[in-house]
């Protein structure tokens, strides 16, 4: 699945739109959030949904969780892939975490949200990445 007419970066990568970015990240059910732990780069999976110009998921307590704690810094990748073509794509979310406490906003994301796989994180907390940029690249 190729579009001729998009722009492409220095390596010949085809440069996705915003919105086309936007689409692919809310199609996959798995991100990986990536954040900066005891001074560590650090890289996680989550079972995450998009919610306007948001990812949202629940994280149960431990580092994803005191990131967002401290409105860290994180950044967020998801990815698709077809070994047998050799094609693929991914995007890049930069922005910020923050946990969602607000009853409100927790109701909503109890029902809008995609539940968490993992077990252990279906009674987490609700966690909110406020992007500042994304963007993706085609392969």
């Amino acid at each position: 699945m190729s579009d001729e007419g998009l722009p492409r970066d220095r390596l010949g990568l085809e440069v996705l739109p915003v919105e086309q970015c936007w689409e692919l990240v809310s199609t996959s059910a798995v991100g990986r959030v990536a954040f900066v732990d005891a001074g560590e780069p650090t890289v996680l999976p989550v079972t995450h949904s998009v919610l306007g110009r948001e990812i949202v998921f629940r994280s149960a307590s431990g580092t994803k969780l005191a990131a967002a704690q401290m409105n860290a810094a994180v950044a967020f990748e998801v990815d698709g892939w077809d070994a047998t073509t050799q094609q693929g794509w991914s995007v890049l979310v930069r922005g910020t975490a923050e946990t969602v406490y607000d009853e409100g906003e927790v109701a909503e994301l109890d029902v809008r949200a995609r539940a968490p796989w993992l077990d252990a994180a279906a009674d987490g907390t609700w966690v909110r990445i406020r992007a500042n940029e994304i963007s993706g690249r085609r392969l």
